[in-house]
């Protein structure tokens, strides 16, 4: 079985020209320090070198990417969420087109 970090699920069908100059390559949200261990450990074997990982889950990351430019590469830590698919679709109406989000 392969793991959820190996099984992209694009919020909206990805382009080559979408890649949009300035937007991070890659963030990840997640919920406790030792999925933020885990995913920086992986980082590097996914060639992403050290992105950038935030504390707080899928409501965090709803709240950034209100304000903040749209990863190329978003992960979304879920675990533990009430109604997740909600929450799944209010963060992907403040994604920019073309991020892929592995959650």
């Amino acid at each position: 079985m392969r793991g959820v970090l190996e099984l992209p699920k694009p919020i909206e069908k990805a382009t080559a020209n979408k890649l949009a100059a300035g937007r991070p390559q890659f963030v990840g949200f997640v919920a406790d320090g030792e999925t933020e261990q885990l995913l920086q450990e992986c980082l590097p074997q996914l060639g992403l070198g050290r992105g950038t990982i935030i504390r707080g889950g899928i409501a965090k990351a709803v709240e950034h990417l209100g304000q903040h430019r749209s990863p190329n590469i978003l992960v979304v830590d879920i675990s533990g969420v009430d109604l997740p698919l909600t929450k799944v679709n209010e963060l992907a109406d403040v994604c920019e087109p073309g991020v892929t989000m592995r959650g």
